[in-house]
């Protein structure tokens, strides 16, 4: 939508996501980010979450993987420019995913009482162990 609450004829989704979306936001550079629990945007595969570029493409920059086994429930954005994810099914089921700019899954967090992020898991390079916690503000 436009300042003035009418449409953008440019901005265009084409397809769309092939099932619910169940969460919408926009991060800092002005594009947004879906979640849901579909498993494709238009003809790729983006399970449960997605992002789109300011005139409504898929942004390809923005690659997660195999996503989400069930639907994403809420996102967002932290100060340090982290998506995160909160999701409904595996591998990040215990907790809110946090990714990259480009979607690299960067650990699991749990947001304290005191808006402090806890980082509860690392994983480095496709490696499922354990880098030990650690609190960033």
């Amino acid at each position: 939508l436009r300042l003035d609450g009418s449409r953008d004829p440019a901005f265009d989704t084409h397809a769309g996501p092939d099932a619910a979306v169940h969460a919408l936001g926009v991060d800092a550079e002005g594009r947004i980010l879906v979640g849901g629990r579909f498993g494709k945007v238009g003809s790729r595969a983006c399970a449960g979450i997605a992002r789109l570029d300011r005139s409504g493409g898929l942004d390809l920059g923005f690659a997660i993987g195999a996503g989400f086994d069930g639907a994403v429930h809420a996102l967002g954005q932290d100060r340090q420019g982290r998506v995160l994810v909160a999701p409904a099914g595996t591998p990040e089921s215990a907790g809110t995913a946090a990714y990259g700019p480009d979607g690299a899954f960067l650990g699991l967090v749990a947001v304290g009482a005191d808006g402090a992020i806890r980082v509860e898991r690392l994983f480095v390079s496709g490696d499922s162990g354990s880098a030990g916690p650690a609190t960033f503000t």
